[in-house]
């Protein structure tokens, strides 16, 4: 039925006919009218959230991940309403209702990581409100301080503190004067008792919810008071992540030679996370300084911590033949790391073209990672590499997917070569006749090769694969 005819339809309508209709309505989709005509309020969007979120419930209870971008919907639709709001502090408070109905969700499967950017959408609309200076008074102001405190700290099944410290740290820039200061202080001392306590109960040997606590209140000190911050990071120095922060309240004050020492002193001491920030500080510092062998060493033992893009930085300091020693020291690491070791960043960045030949020749895996660096005249030099690593890859295929992967092998050999590998093909076909799956797939390739080479493909016309 189009728009005209429903409403021809409505229009003639009785009233206990359209009043039934409605309710109908609302029976079979609960947040219906919650959406567009009940007013804002915790219960109102706790149904609307629920509302979306029970319709993908699975069998007992359960969200697959699939579904959960769509039953998170709700949350969208309350942020939405909320924005409409008139004044400030309804939004405020509005949202911070709608994080404690949305945390306190379970029974869903967040493979694909959808809840926490759910989180932080409430969170960055928070930020977005506070930022823009909106006039709060003192007494909103004080509303929303004891609210937020007050939902953050209640337990609930997610623990997802990312977002739980955006609200707290964002409040910070509401206050204003000395009362409000006090205010947050207050209660931001009991959220750290209580982070304190969950890792006494859990013998944490990192005390990272208290780390996490410890740095808002750092925040809020170097905000307001320097003299008070200073004292609070050499109170906690103990803490891994304040040994960080007092390299980088040094490096700030322009207090570079103390920098440089506060590296040397905590550097053993940090997160293995934090060593190559701190290294970092040091190299802005010896710069600063003008350093050269200081800014020297710190490049190397900065490279040596996976940051290879101070490679380049490296090389400045010394004349091109100079640097071939060094080179040649720094190229025995071929320890892998993410995508590279530091021996093939190197080769690849000083396109090392023997190298490359040399290591595939000795490995024939790396040759997917010089591949796309080769020169012509490389390639002709591993091309029985190639043929033979079309060959493995032959051996070790079991599935379909696989197959379709030697194929794609081929057409990039004969893209490589301009020539097309009938032997290596007609090879594959005696020793795996029975591979049905990958006769058919070759098969395929035989045919999207005609397509697209036709003039190549020719030299091979008398020669039949199929």
């Amino acid at each position: 039925m189009n728009k005209k005819e429903l409403e021809k339809t409505l229009v003639t309508l009785k009233k206990n006919d359209l009043l039934n209709l409605l309710l109908e309505l609302n029976k079979k989709n609960q947040t219906f009218f919650d959406e567009r005509f009940a007013s804002l309020s915790k219960k109102s969007m706790k149904k609307i959230v629920k509302g979306y979120f029970n319709k993908y419930l699975f069998k007992h209870g359960y969200v697959y991940a699939s579904e959960l971008e769509s039953a998170l919907e709700g949350v969208e639709v309350c942020i939405n309403k909320i924005m409409g709001e008139q004044t400030h502090i309804k939004k405020l408070l509005l949202l911070i209702d709608l994080y404690d109905v949305t945390v306190q969700l379970e029974g869903f499967d967040d493979s694909y990581g959808l809840f926490l950017p759910t989180l932080d959408e409430i969170a960055s609309t928070m930020r977005e409100i506070i930022f823009n200076d909106f006039l709060l008074s003192d007494d909103e102001i004080i509303d929303i301080i004891d609210y937020s405190f007050l939902t953050v700290i209640k337990p609930n099944p997610h623990e997802l503190y990312d977002v739980r410290d955006d609200i707290m740290l964002s409040i910070i820039r509401l206050l204003r004067n000395e009362s409000l200061y006090k205010r947050y202080l207050r209660f931001l001392n009991k959220y750290i008792e209580i982070e304190t306590m969950k890792d006494n109960e859990h013998k944490s040997v990192y005390r990272f919810n208290e780390e996490r606590a410890l740095q808002i209140k750092y925040v809020l000190y170097s905000k307001y008071s320097y003299d008070d911050a200073l004292g609070f990071i050499k109170e906690n120095i103990n803490h891994q992540v304040f040994m960080r922060i007092h390299i980088e309240y040094c490096l700030k004050n322009k207090k570079y030679d103390s920098t440089i020492k506060l590296v040397d002193k905590y550097y053993d001491k940090v997160y293995p996370g934090y060593k190559a920030e701190i290294l970092e500080f040091k190299l802005f510092a010896a710069r600063m300084l003008k350093n050269r062998d200081l800014e020297k060493e710190t490049l190397f033992n900065l490279i040596n911590l996976d940051k290879f893009n101070y490679y380049a930085e490296l090389k400045e300091f010394y004349p091109n033949d100079d640097f071939i020693s060094i080179r040649d020291e720094l190229l025995l690491d071929d320890k892998q790391r993410y995508n590279l070791s530091l021996r093939e960043y190197i080769i690849i960045e000083d396109d090392l073209q023997n190298l490359m030949i040399e290591d595939i020749q000795a490995k024939n895996s790396k040759f997917y990672t010089y591949h796309n660096q080769l020169t012509k005249d490389s390639l002709l030099q591993i091309k029985e590499v190639y043929i033979q690593l079309i060959y493995y890859m032959v051996d070790i295929a079991n599935t379909r997917s696989k197959y379709r992967k030697v194929c794609y092998l081929i057409e990039r050999f004969t893209k490589d070569y301009d020539e097309y590998p009938y032997d290596t093909i007609t090879g594959i076909k005696v020793k795996y006749p029975r591979r049905v799956a990958l006769l058919d797939e070759i098969e395929k390739l035989h045919t999207r090769m005609l397509k697209k080479y036709p003039m190549l493909m020719k030299r091979y016309n008398n020669k039949k694969l199929f």
